[in-house]
């Protein structure tokens, strides 16, 4: 045993030289009855007492070390003359070198004694644990003390007494036990490296400091790692490592994980000397986007804060500024990895293909549940103005932490898409072009599919890498350069009716076919490449004749570029995808030449393969001329089998105008498939779905009967009905005859561009035919971000796809960034969950928690679950979140500001609609908000002209700089580049911004000077005093006290402890730009903040009163209900006009103050 320098009596002499005093306020609390602890500073005081010995031999060996500490605190002398016998000691301020981060922790690291940091994730309720048992012996009655380490009482193994091994009774009242909890501590998420997930790891506390803590808290815990077997039974090989914590260290807050150098310091200073110091910071948040300068600004206030205040009567006023973007779409819908994005040359990319070959080739940052690249790749996307595919950018790219439970979503054309329980899909519903989530689809609803997508590329080099034959007599292999039409048709009769043998001895190539001419080509083809094919005659009883091709490096280069294998492998090589229209055409018609089979009497074109994929493919490829085909399973006999046994093959089916369209653009060439077919249009194959409200609208805007909507009125009255579905055919002729009739109605206007969108749009309509949820076979789900656009083609379905409140997220000090729904089961605020060990309840912080003292980013705010609801109300005016579930009470700190995103419900905001109707959140919550805005993309052409100009500058800076960096001789200097990347390079690098902002909330505290005082004053006077009798109400205290916290965000960008009147004038800008953008009444011009919090401004209120009256005194005369065009009568002869009168009816039937008996007849809804 190894002799050790550690003893009771080195431990008391230490004590009694570094901590008398500390000895003796502990002998205070002891005579008093508390146990107390002793903290020890390990790097002030134990490093240096006996040349650092004892400090070495608690990092090795701590249980001894620790035990040996705590007998010579027992007997250290103190004035109370007590003894210190079960008092604690406990080690803090560890030397950096015992710093482990909890990724690194090891099984070297078992049983020695560290130190980690990281935010408190989860807590459990503080309750006893039995640390030494005492057990009563039932044959004798003696009592036995056991001593406790699991999880599980154990009883002792024999009575000491009568050695009987029988029943032994616990008496827990009489055992020893202490107060214990467990803690989950999560890495700071601002730590990890690209690609990495933050690791957890459970640590044990117990007596005095056992409920020190609470989620959201950052500590560093110092303590004794432990390994504890995994598994109910305990029995598995590998360990879980958990600590047994000796001391916990709750770090302040105020940004000090932020190391200010004297440097740094300096550099602050000047910064904020700078008379320009706004206007460079707003250009430092994010550069890249251009505009929005108000915006900006209004963020940066943000992230500097206001002064938090505690009144001497105990009031708390919050200084965080919260803010909401409306209109800036969110995240958290994700695809599969097994996805295939459409790129604009024409690849089909499994997406997680493409975003981790980004990621490895990019500058990863983090998310609160997985990473993002930002990229520049060119895909296909709708054009959401004017429904036509077109090529997009995508921004980002995504990779995310996959749900427990995922969605696959099949139509009825067979498409197929993998994707997350948001994920939403565009269709249609009222007549607006909306987003449903995956999990709110169901079977017969028709989601936006491309009907074409005209993508093709040019012809592509071959490649040549393929093994050559090492025989000397071998013939060789005389590829062309690149692919042309006559080699796709060559691949494309292999792949339909050919398969390929390797022996040991060489490798021979067969095609089998009836048709001569398909037998001739082939041959004629495998000639040109310097290869000696030869015919085998038919087989008895056959027609079919046979091309033998004896080529080794034919066979090598066929499997170089994927085509031989098993018929269920078969699949199209990747290059084609990239070729050009006519090269594809030429495989498509080989393929079907050689495959397909051709209905004599109606248009119907049938191929069958084992392949699911390869169908698949060319179901895509089909896509690419506009030809929309049906991909469905079937079970049949191969018909070069002799077993009778049914298999699995998958059928691709072309009917009807599509078959007539198969045969015009891509065409057969063999004589015995060419038909001449006569079709009727069945109209139920391609429609529009879910206009009818929309039509029936517009039809009487424009004061039209059914009989004069373009069609026969017993086919438009279905349509109107809803249970039938327009064709684009017919939608074209109702729209023409609305036209006719339009006579500058603006409002049935916008619904026929809607409508004529609809049907000249670029969609098919798909119907859904099948959902089921699955588990994710991949850890991680995968998406795009197209600012533009929104979507993009996966698997030939358009999808919506995510876009971040990134820059913020960068900048901020300390900033978690989530979604409305939550990424864990926390969400926004907390939660309580069943302990999976011990089953006992425990609190687990949601996002506000962890983003105490900092910014909380929270993408769909507006799809935030309704327990939080609840709670936010609270977080964000508070600041705590009060949670009693489980028996668990606790009050937690939520002292973040708040950046939310929301979208508008239809897509694009309205502005003519007030923003509490286009956005799920309650008025109360809107209220809370210090600033809301709309980001709007409205038409501009000086703008438009600018931001053009941006974006092109910026894209080709970064092609240059692409190019400086993989091309050697590039014709770019570095000096002129340097130059050139200045425009888009933030003025404030994020770094020390980052630094700016976390100084100035640690060290200054402005204060409103007389003139600052006087300017708020005066304009919330001058704002109030234009309230007149049954006038609207512009602005009320809440908004006064949001400038105030504004104001004192102005004075600390410039760390200046006053705010002047320029800090008033420039945030009353601000507020007035965020007012006239929610609170103008488009009826009186003037601002209303009920109007933008409730939905309804004051001169709706009375309108709503008027027509309310209107149906009451009526009821009297109607019994079965006021008829509609009886309340609109009297509506106008009281000075309401008789469109807004409709209008404020459905609004009212809406909100379930009317209600129809029968239709188009009111009645008022009475409470009682």
């Amino acid at each position: 045993m190894i002799k050790m320098f550690s003893s009771p009596g080195v431990w008391r002499e230490f004590f009694e030289t570094y901590y008398r005093d500390e000895i003796n306020k502990l002998a205070g609390k002891k005579l008093s009855g508390v146990k107390g602890s002793l903290y020890v500073d390990v790097t002030r005081d134990l490093l240096i007492f006996r040349e650092g010995k004892l400090a070495e031999e608690l990092f090795e060996n701590p249980e001894v070390v620790i035990s040996h500490a705590e007998q010579g605190l027992a007997s250290a002398e103190n004035i109370y003359d007590v003894s210190l016998e079960g008092c604690k000691v406990r080690f803090v301020n560890l030397p950096a070198s015992r710093r482990i981060l909890i990724r690194d922790l090891r099984a070297e690291h078992i049983s020695k004694f560290v130190s980690i940091e990281g935010i408190v994730r989860k807590v459990t309720e503080v309750r006893p644990r039995i640390v030494k048992a005492l057990f009563i012996c039932t044959n004798c009655g003696k009592e036995l003390l056991v001593d406790q380490e699991e999880n599980v009482v154990k009883p002792p193994s024999e009575c000491r007494a009568c050695h009987s091994r029988g029943r032994f009774l616990l008496v827990p009242e009489k055992s020893v036990s202490v107060d214990s909890q467990r803690v989950k501590i999560q890495e700071y998420p601002e730590n990890l490296r690209g690609g990495e997930q933050p690791q957890i790891i459970d640590v044990l506390l117990e007596e005095d400091i056992a409920g020190s803590i609470t989620p959201g808290d950052r500590v560093i815990i110092n303590g004794i790692v432990k390994a504890v077997p995994r598994g109910a039974g305990k029995k598995l090989v590998h360990m879980d490592l958990q600590i047994y914590g000796n001391s916990v260290e709750v770090l302040q807050q105020e940004y000090e994980e932020f190391e200010i150098t004297e440097e740094d310091k300096k550099r602050i200073l000047e910064l904020s000397e700078d008379p320009n110091i706004y206007d460079k910071i707003v250009r430092s948040i994010a550069p890249s986007i251009y505009g929005y300068d108000d915006i900006k600004l209004a963020i940066a206030l943000q992230l500097f804060g206001g002064v938090p205040k505690r009144l001497p009567d105990g009031t708390e006023i919050r200084g965080d500024i919260h803010i909401l973007l409306v209109g800036d779409p969110g995240v958290a819908k994700c695809v599969d990895y097994d996805t295939e994005v459409l790129l604009s040359d024409g690849s089909l990319v499994k997406i997680g293909d493409l975003v981790n070959n980004e990621i490895k080739n990019g500058k990863v940052k983090k998310i609160d549940d997985g990473v993002y690249v930002e990229t520049n790749l060119d895909i296909i996307s709708l054009d959401s103005r004017f429904l036509k595919s077109r090529t997009s950018k995508a921004n980002i790219v995504w990779k995310r932490e996959a749900p427990e439970t995922m969605y696959k979503i099949k139509t009825k054309t067979g498409r197929t898409v993998k994707v997350t329980p948001t994920h939403p899909f565009f269709t249609i519903k009222n007549g607006k072009f909306v987003t449903v989530k995956a999990k709110d689809l169901k079977k017969g609803d028709l989601i936006a599919t491309p009907r074409i997508i005209p993508v093709f590329g040019s012809p592509q080099p071959l490649p040549d890498s393929f093994e050559r034959s090492k025989s000397n007599n071998a013939v060789r292999l005389k590829l062309p350069e690149r692919t042309s039409p006559e080699f796709w048709r060559f691949i494309a009769l292999f792949m339909a009716e050919g398969y390929a043998q390797r022996s040991e001895s060489g490798a021979t190539i067969f095609f089998t076919n009836n048709d001569e001419k398909l037998v001739s080509e082939f041959f004629t083809y495998a000639k040109k490449l310097g290869l000696n094919p030869s015919l085998r005659k038919p087989h008895k009883d056959k027609r079919a004749k046979e091309v033998v091709v004896s080529s080794v490096e034919l066979y090598n280069f066929l499997e170089l570029i994927g085509v031989v294998g098993k018929s269920k492998d078969k699949k199209i090589p990747d290059l084609l995808f990239r070729c050009s229209k006519e090269e594809i055409k030429a495989f498509l018609s080989a393929f079907f030449d050689a495959e397909a089979s051709v209905d004599k009497k109606r248009p119907k074109i049938t191929v069958v393969s084992a392949s699911q994929e390869l169908l698949r493919q060319i179901q895509h490829l089909l896509l690419r001329f506009g030809i929309i085909s049906q991909l469905h399973e079937t079970k049949s006999r191969a018909t070069n089998s002799q077993k009778p046994k049914k298999r699995t093959y998958f059928r691709l089916t072309i009917t009807g105008e599509n078959a007539l369209k198969f045969v015009k653009e891509i065409g057969f060439t063999v004589n015995s498939k060419l038909r001449e077919w006569k079709i009727k249009k069945n109209p139920n194959l391609d429609v529009v779905p879910k206009v009818s409200g929309i039509l029936k609208e517009t039809r009487k805007l424009l004061d039209l009967t059914q009989s004069e909507c373009g069609v026969k009125r017993s086919t438009y009255q279905h349509l109107e009905r809803g249970d039938r579905r327009p064709s684009r055919d017919t939608l074209k002729k109702v729209v023409k005859a609305f036209r006719k009739r339009l006579n500058g109605n603006k409002a049935a206007e916008l619904n026929i561009r809607f409508l004529e969108l609809l049907a000249e749009s670029d969609i098919f309509w798909d119907e859904v035919t099948e959902i089921s949820t699955y588990k994710p076979e991949h850890p991680f789900v995968y998406d795009l971000q197209v600012p533009e656009h929104h979507n993009f083609v996966a698997n030939d379905i358009f999808v919506h796809n995510s876009q971040l409140l990134r820059y913020v997220h960068r900048i901020a000090p300390r900033s978690v960034y989530t979604t409305g729904k939550g990424t864990t089961t926390a969400g926004l605020t907390a939660t309580a969950v069943r302990d999976e060990i011990d089953g006992r309840w425990t609190l687990e912080a949601g996002a506000l928690v962890l983003a105490d003292k900092g910014i909380a980013l929270v993408d769909e705010i507006d799809k935030m679950r309704n327990e939080d609801r609840s709670a936010l109300h609270e977080a964000m005016e508070q600041q705590t979140i009060s949670v009693a579930k489980a028996g668990i009470n606790a009050t937690l700190k939520a002292r973040c500001a708040l950046l939310g995103a929301a979208n508008p419900k239809y897509g694009r905001f309205d502005k003519y609609t007030p923003i509490a109707e286009q956005i799920d959140l309650s008025p109360t919550l809107l209220s809370r908000f210090d600033l809301i805005f709309v980001m709007t993309d409205d038409p501009d052409e000086e703008r438009d002209a600018a931001l053009a100009k941006h974006i092109l500058d910026t894209h080709e800076l970064g092609e240059k700089l692409a190019k400086f960096k993989n091309v050697v001789a590039s014709g770019l200097s570095k000096e002129a580049l340097e130059v050139e990347s200045e425009k888009v390079k933030p003025v404030i690098e994020p770094e020390l911004l980052r630094k700016y902002i976390a100084y100035a909330k640690r060290t200054v505290f402005p204060v409103l000077t007389e003139e600052a005082k006087q300017k708020i004053i005066e304009f919330y006077l001058s704002m109030r005093g234009r309230i007149k009798e049954n006038s609207p109400v512009p602005i009320t205290a809440r908004q006064l006290e949001a400038l105030i916290r504004l104001a004192e965000a102005s004075a600390r960008i410039r760390l200046s402890d006053k705010i002047t009147a320029e800090d008033v004038e420039r945030v009353i800008r601000i507020t007035k730009r965020s007012l006239e953008q929610i609170a103008i009444d488009p009826e009186t011009g003037e601002i209303d903040i009920d109007y933008a919090f409730s939905g309804t401004s004051k001169s709706q209120r009375d309108r709503i009163l008027t027509i309310k009256k209107i149906v009451e005194d009526l009821e009297k005369e109607f019994e079965k209900g006021v008829p509609e065009k009886e309340i609109l009568e009297e509506a106008e002869k009281r000075g309401i006009d008789k469109a807004k009168a409709r209008e404020l009816l459905y609004k009212m039937r809406e909100r379930g103050e009317l209600y129809c008996p029968r239709p188009d007849h009111y009645r008022v809804v009475h409470s009682y």
